[in-house]
């Protein structure tokens, strides 16, 4: 067993190029006294100081676990700096933030600091110390050899078994192509080669300079931790696993790149699969996971998942790339247990001609293989995906709840798919957020149902554009949305069979902002879609309509915004248009106020007090007018006659004696017709007994302009009747 502690770092320029020559000076630390690293993990050779790095910027030296170093990379000249920092390799590491770094930090694992913006959150520039030994697994009595055709999987075996057996350690894999057949034995049901065990360490050179690789014919997962109990601290780093799929005759069951089983703590970082016949990694029933980065490039399989949790929680991830695969990138699944808690800061995925249709970004499901109902809770993850065959995001088949999901979708067949429970076991989705970005998706690009249970309380806020022909915009159901919705449906105006942009259906109790360009109609309101209200951006350029609403959508209520086409509102009269430029105007409209005097003296004719025309077509068919009006008149025993008149129907007439000041307050309102009024109200004098209209009807035509009009009228010539003010407001339904 070697007890040097290999240095990893790579120097690469701005541009991702590794630095060829690149120096790096060690010093004993917090003193100017060089020290001393070795090229041998023996620590029988030392190295010369500056080392030197390689042809792929790699510093291929080992530092002694009883040193504390200074350490500067510096350019080949040594005109750049490129680095300076501390190495301690006897550490047991600085303040790790939970507890899987707790225990992965006494586990032996190398000092790793994870790069702020990495996404890893909660583990930003966290020290993992190195305190257990190393196993390389070319040192004797391992012997392996890396040259990508001799079987080393008895070396590297031999060498995790010995880590294990010493109390853990990390078994190191020198840069090379470690080729690995079958085991013999079964592990889950499934052949396997290597078989990790209890705080090992399975660690590369890097992820592109060591590869394990599957055997021909091996046809076996690479490796495997299934068994019986649970285990802890388990890690694999800085290498790849290349599944060989080409070469294996039974790919379609066999062949995960990690299958990762009942482990409590387990961390994975800079590390690729390629070429795999199923899943890269199978991460199944572990609690506490860690990763920075992970790579999958999987051929055209319709079982090579790049990443998949099964019955797993409290997962915190930097970044999944994954430049195609045969089948979906990063998926959760619930089979006997609810999952919770994952931060992933972001999946990248983009596929390539030739993959498979069912292809999707992310997604969030309950297995077939459960055995009840599964809930899925505090999810956090975000998501950038680039011509998936399937869709970016999609969530299905179980309960979830507090979700919060951010994609960004280009060539999709969707964004966002939504649709919970089975059926078999009904579920939901509540108290989520969903935020998307899509451009020139092949469906529909938003698409939620509610097959087997609903969708409520729920966040989205959302920008498409450019949708395949014949497809909608977004097809919304469920109740309590909040949010917005910005779509661009036919940007250049090439669409030959446009489709409805905006498609609600069932959704009721939400507060929506809703814009629309192109497409058959802007925005339709169908099923029994109720007591939302919607804030209209420009809802512009359908060439059916602009709104829709069907029988059956009823109390909704729209606010300010333009539409520049027809409205159609089957859904009747509770539907309200409020600030709405292009509708007709349910608000409250404040026809006429007027506090001046006007008197009526000196005449016994019936002279006008005051007088407002309500315009054609603002009464709507269930409109109400209220006229509220008060005066004076003085105190004498003559008659004094004052009319309330809409168009040619005298409405009230009420005559006066004594008394010094009169109140009126009318409404009247269309009944269902624009030529059919009900009308009633009150008026008093302030010395007497209130008088009280029981009211009546008329039937003026409220399509044309009618006059509402006050009138006053005297007995005596020298008496008089004054207005001293009045209102007259109108709403149109």
């Amino acid at each position: 067993m070697a007890s040097g502690i290999p240095f990893g770092d790579q120097v690469e320029n701005s541009s991702g190029t590794p630095v060829s020559g690149a120096k790096v000076y060690f010093k004993i630390k917090g003193t100017n006294t060089n020290a001393t690293t070795y090229t041998d993990s023996a620590l029988t050779v030392p190295a010369a100081n500056p080392v030197v790095a390689d042809a792929a910027g790699w510093f291929n030296t080992y530092l002694s676990p009883t040193i504390n170093y200074d350490v500067e990379i510096k350019s080949a000249n040594d005109a750049i700096t490129y680095r300076s920092f501390s190495e301690s390799p006897s550490a047991t590491g600085s303040q790790p933030v939970d507890a899987t770094l707790t225990a992965l930090a006494g586990a032996g694992f190398e000092n790793r600091k994870f790069p702020r913006g990495s996404g890893v959150d909660t583990v930003q520039n966290v020290t993992i110390g190195e305190a257990l030994g190393e196993y390389n697994v070319k040192d004797p009595p391992y012997n392996a050899v890396g040259n990508g055709t001799t079987n080393d999987r008895a070396a590297i075996q031999a060498a995790i078994d010995a880590a294990a057996t010493a109390g853990g350690g990390v078994v190191f894999l020198p840069p090379g192509t470690y080729s690995v057949g079958a085991s013999g034995s079964t592990a889950g049901g499934q052949a396997y080669s290597l078989f990790l065990k209890d705080k090992v360490h399975l660690r590369g050179a890097g992820m592109f300079r060591t590869t394990i690789k599957a055997a021909d014919s091996s046809n076996c997962d690479i490796i495997s931790t299934v068994e019986t109990g649970r285990k802890s601290l388990m890690a694999v780093t800085d290498l790849t696993i290349d599944g060989n799929e080409a070469n294996q005759t039974n790919a379609t069951n066999f062949g995960f790149g990690i299958w990762a089983y009942r482990i409590d703590n387990l961390f994975l970082d800079n590390v690729r699969t390629t070429s795999m016949c199923a899943f890269g990694f199978r991460i199944e029933d572990c609690d506490g996971v860690v990763f920075g980065s992970l790579m999958c490039d999987h051929p055209a399989d319709d079982n090579a998942d790049g990443v998949h949790f099964i019955d797993t929680s409290r997962v915190v991830g930097g970044t999944v790339l994954a430049k195609s695969l045969g089948d979906d990138t990063f998926i959760i699944t619930m089979k006997e247990k609810n999952v919770s808690d994952y931060n992933i800061g972001q999946i990248l995925v983009e596929s390539v001609a030739g993959q498979l249709n069912g292809m999707r970004g992310l997604l969030l499901s309950q297995s077939t293989a459960a055995t009840g109902a599964r809930t899925m809770s505090n999810i956090k993850v975000n998501v950038v995906a680039k011509g998936c065959y399937g869709n970016a995001v999609d969530v299905r088949s179980g309960s979830f709840e507090n979700l919060d999901i951010n994609v960004v979708s280009d060539g999709c067949a969707r964004a966002l798919y939504i649709d919970p429970g089975t059926g078999t076991y009904a579920g939901y989705v509540r108290n989520s957020r969903f935020t998307v970005l899509d451009a020139d998706s092949v469906d529909d690009p938003i698409l939620v149902l509610e097959t087997n249970g609903p969708v409520s309380n729920c966040e989205i806020n959302a920008r498409i554009r450019n949708p395949a022909d014949g497809t909608n915009g977004v097809l919304l159901r469920g109740d309590s949305w909040t949010g917005s919705i910005d779509v661009d449906y036919d940007p250049a105006a090439s669409k030959a069979s446009p489709q409805p942009v905006i498609v609600l259906t069932d959704v009721n109790d939400s507060r929506l902002m809703v814009s629309s360009k192109k497409g058959t109609t802007g925005l339709t309101l169908t099923g029994n879609s109720s007591r939302n209200t919607i804030l209209l951006g420009e809802v512009i350029d359908g060439s059916t309509s602009s709104i829709v609403i069907d029988v059956g959508s009823v109390t909704n209520t729209f606010v300010g915004g333009r539409i520049n086409g027809t409205l159609t509102n089957s859904g009747g009269t509770t539907n309200r248009f409020i600030g709405v430029t292009g509708a007709p105007d349910d608000s409250l409209v404040v026809l006429d106020t007027n506090a001046a005097t006007v008197t009526v003296t000196g005449t016994t004719s019936e002279t006008t007090l005051r007088s407002v025309s309500v315009p054609a077509g603002r009464l709507r068919t269930n409109g109400i007018l209220r006229l509220r009006a008060y005066g004076s008149f003085n105190d004498a025993t003559d008659n004094k006659t004052i009319r309330l008149k809409f168009g040619t129907t005298t409405l009230s007439t009420q005559v006066y004696t004594a008394g010094t000041a009169w109140v009126c307050d009318v409404q009247l309102m269309n009944v269902n017709s624009a030529s059919s009024q009900r009308w009633f109200g009150t008026f008093n004098r302030t010395t007497d007994t209130l008088m009280s209209l029981t009211g009546g009807s008329s039937s003026e035509n409220t399509g044309s302009a009618v006059t509402l009009e006050l009138t006053g009228q005297l007995a005596n010539s020298a008496d008089a009747i004054n207005i001293l003010g009045w209102t007259v407001e109108v709403s149109g339904r």
